[in-house]
């Protein structure tokens, strides 16, 4: 899965993390329009969600098939699948926000600024932690079969790994989304 995560990643760090940035010097119009920047992030974050989501699944299925992995890994590479398109999208959203470049030349300009190169540094470190989080249970499930919570400290620490996972995963969505409304709320034009 954490070839699947870098893979959204990169494709995120050119056209998501660039969506705000490519309305150019055109953006007062936007911000002219009845519409606040909260809910402006949220129209780009479900147009750029989509299409990052289906690649995504795409990407597990034809891994699911090629490497012929069973039921219960297949789905926790779906659901991990769903949590990086919402996660990455959202980090490429707000952190467009906070750092756009509204004179670039042409969209790849725009993916190797500053905040491009940070989006990728953040994104690669949240794909780390999120697989890093879920390794021992799934080590756990690959060394003891479906019933790996036998005992109860291996219980413990893989919910306590989950939940991690979990926390990891809002703190991903909430701060950058809430971050860039608010830059673009302070926004200068």
């Amino acid at each position: 899965m954490g070839f699947a995560g870098f893979v959204i990643a990169s494709i995120a760090a050119r056209f998501v993390f660039s969506s705000i940035s490519i309305e150019g010097k055109s953006f007062w119009v936007v911000r002219m329009a009845p519409i606040t920047p909260g809910e402006f992030l949220k129209e780009k974050f479900w147009i750029n969600f989509w299409p990052l989501l289906l690649l995504s699944e795409g990407l597990v299925l034809l891994s699911a098939i090629f490497v012929k992995i069973d039921i219960f890994t297949g789905i926790i590479s779906a659901v991990m699948g769903i949590f990086f398109s919402l996660c990455l999208t959202a980090m490429g959203i707000g952190m467009g926000a906070i750092f756009p470049k509204f004179d670039a030349a042409n969209t790849a300009e725009i993916a190797t600024s500053y905040g491009g190169i940070l989006y990728m540094i953040f994104a690669i470190g949240y794909i780390g932690i999120s697989e890093f989080l879920l390794a021992y249970p799934m080590h756990m499930y690959y060394t003891r079969g479906m019933f790996f919570f036998a005992g109860t400290e291996s219980l413990f620490w893989a919910c306590l790994a989950v939940l991690a996972f979990l926390l990891v995963q809002a703190a991903a969505f909430l701060l950058p989304m809430l971050r860039g409304k608010r830059a673009l709320e302070r926004l200068e034009l």
